[in-house]
């Protein structure tokens, strides 16, 4: 006789028996890493309070942040180097150019 798997229901969604649990838990350890970071109380309520409305862990909203984070310094890298090529205009040679334009 087989022993009956547990299912708990919440909102159509039935939660996986304990053994899949682990074995996503094993896959995701293999793909991912631990860290400790530390928050301000002010910052980690807001954190909590996001990950509850939206049904998320804090680990997913800030692994999102920090991917972001970490495109738009790539974009911004690659238009560094899109703009390498061009003439380098100081302060001053702005300044007096606008002057000579009447635009100060």
């Amino acid at each position: 006789m087989k022993a009956k798997q547990s299912v708990i229901a919440t909102d159509d969604q039935a939660e996986p028996p304990r053994s899949a649990l682990r074995k996503r838990s094993h896959a995701m350890a293999a793909t991912t890493r631990r860290t400790t970071i530390r928050f301000d109380q002010g910052l980690h309520e807001a954190l909590r309070l996001k990950a509850a409305q939206t049904h998320r862990s804090i680990s997913a909203i800030v692994t999102d942040a920090a991917r972001v984070a970490l495109l738009e310094d790539e974009e911004d890298l690659a238009a560094f180097d899109e703009r390498g090529a061009e003439p380098v205009l100081t302060y001053e040679d702005l300044v007096n150019e606008l002057k000579v334009h009447s635009k100060l």
